[in-house]
């Protein structure tokens, strides 16, 4: 943007967020603990072109989720998005580049990498770094450079280089999927960004046909090699993947915990860890066909301890604490409709949505 004399220019100043530790930021003197996810752009079945309300919408479902952080992938969001984040208290990883000079596809950006990595990250920084949301910049994600000798992390520190000659406030890194804590190319991270350690980094026979350094989990061993460093757990497979492995970051203090959830499905539905179970499992406790069968019910709770009763309600220290049914339904009925919203502006951009629901 360039502006005439007579020209002006309003952007918003962030709030001076002090170093972080571990998992926790320090805003306003109060400990916050990262609850996050990996966002990717796209709206569902709206598309991936942007709109303020789906986009505000996908946020007020993951902040009723409890969700406080997002990793925006594989590319610079949209600039409203990040003033939604501003104004309604996430803390952003923003993040540029899918891949470097090593391509992932035939036609990917690896092909204009070198004429323009540094002209993008000159206008990518300064556009977004006076948004009070983002805590820190992500400027890779899975790059083929991860597992080379000395050449990636010189690659590595060169644009580590050029985004802090931007901004010298925030931290920085690049999300790996195959590098181990010996290579060099961690150490030219600002901080440790780890993803599908729940998968084993691909140790298992279905990725036996993939290119690339095959390990166990490493959450441990990257602590280990770099114990002053933050360990982020930027992308996992969902709801199901981050179980065993995933509690060791968590216990120890070590990692902030992110997820690979969008907040919905394809149809912009949220999409519960129970719900996923459910379907993995094919046990439902509205099956017709279940009854006078035994159905196997799973539950996962916050609480300390868990107790079954049929027809009742769970007692914590003498008083009813929680209480939830499940009931077989009836044959389906009826349609209900229920709309988030009673008005929207006739713009030709504001949106409502209606949920559709099958009754008995």
């Amino acid at each position: 943007m360039s502006l005439s004399p007579a020209s002006s220019a309003t952007t918003q100043l962030p709030t001076h967020i002090p170093p972080s530790s571990a998992s926790v930021l320090l805003i306003n003197n109060e400990l916050i603990r990262l609850q996050g996810l990996h966002r990717h752009h796209d709206l569902g079945a709206l598309g991936a072109a942007f709109n303020l309300r789906a986009a505000q919408r996908q946020l007020e479902i993951l902040r009723d989720l409890g969700c406080n952080a997002i990793r925006m992938a594989h590319n610079p969001p949209a600039p409203e998005l990040l003033d939604l984040t501003d104004r309604m208290g996430f803390a952003v990883v923003d993040e540029i580049f899918d891949n470097w000079e090593r391509g992932k596809m035939p036609n990917g950006f690896q092909l204009i990498f070198a004429d323009w990595r540094e002209p993008d990250l000159r206008a990518f920084l300064p556009r977004d770094r006076n948004h009070p949301s983002v805590v820190a910049w992500s400027y890779g994600n899975e790059v083929g450079e991860q597992y080379m000798d000395g050449a990636g992390a010189a690659l590595a520190r060169a644009l580590r280089g050029l985004l802090r000659e931007e901004d010298a406030t925030r931290s920085s890194t690049a999300s790996m999927n195959y590098a181990k804590p010996h290579m060099p190319f961690p150490a030219a991270l600002g901080f440790i960004s780890l993803n599908y350690q729940d998968e084993g980094i691909r140790d298992s026979q279905a990725y036996k046909y993939l290119k690339g350094v095959k390990t166990p989990p490493l959450y441990g061993p990257f602590h280990g090699a770099f114990p002053e460093k933050l360990i982020f757990s930027s992308e996992n497979a969902a709801s199901l993947g981050t179980r065993g492995t995933y509690l060791f970051p968590v216990t120890s203090g070590i990692s902030s915990p992110v997820t690979d959830e969008t907040g919905g499905d394809s149809r912009g539905r949220r999409v519960s860890a129970n719900e996923l179970y459910t379907a993995d499992f094919g046990a439902s406790p509205d099956k017709p066909d279940r009854v006078g069968e035994v159905t196997p019910v799973h539950v996962f709770s916050a609480a300390d301890e868990a107790e079954f009763f049929l027809n009742s309600v769970s007692y914590k220290d003498g008083e009813p604490w929680a209480n939830d049914a499940v009931r077989t339904p009836g044959e389906a009925a009826k349609l209900h409709l229920t709309a988030d919203r009673t008005a929207v502006f006739a713009d030709g951009y504001d949106l409502a949505f209606i949920t559709a629901e099958v009754l008995d």
